[in-house]
């Protein structure tokens, strides 16, 4: 799996916990109706990691989704084996689930190149926000500028 110690230490850093389940999705699923079946799973998938992770914003992976969704919506898995991870994201736990560790290892991947990007644009949304304002505020500078000079051609005739 990993080979360097550098790969240990940045996962450490990046993922607060790190599990393997097999989760069971057949006694949930054989009560929904044929047609739901798999989208049932995939709820019943969200809450078992939520359940045992202990966290409310669970990230499914795309590999894992293909798996629940290959045969059809009428035929799930039975169970599936899956890869989690807890991360912080933003100041916000998210769980992402994963069919295999590379799986996993990719979405952490994502995560950790996305996170700087969403501290940058905060602040530059903060820096356009102000731009805006001061634009607008000369806007309606103008405007009144040019209400009062139809006032005084108005006066004037």
């Amino acid at each position: 799996m990993l080979n360097t110690s550098s790969d240990t230490i940045y996962l450490s850093k990046m993922a607060e916990l790190k599990r393997e389940y097999v989760i069971p999705l057949r006694r949930k699923t054989r009560h929904a109706p044929k047609w739901r079946r798999s989208k049932k799973a995939i709820v019943v998938l969200k809450e078992f990691v939520q359940k045992h992770m202990k966290c409310e914003n669970v990230v499914i992976g795309k590999d894992l989704n293909e798996l629940v969704w290959v045969r059809g919506s009428k035929n799930p898995p039975g169970k599936v084996s899956v890869f989690t991870a807890k991360i912080q994201v933003a100041g916000i736990d998210k769980v992402v689930v994963e069919t295999t560790q590379e799986g996993l290892d990719k979405q952490l991947e994502l995560y950790k190149t996305a996170a700087p990007v969403v501290e940058d644009t905060k602040e530059e949304a903060e820096v356009k926000d102000a731009e805006v304002k001061e634009v607008e505020a000369s806007e309606k500078k103008e405007e009144a500028k040019k209400a009062e000079s139809k006032k005084e051609v108005k006066k004037d005739e």
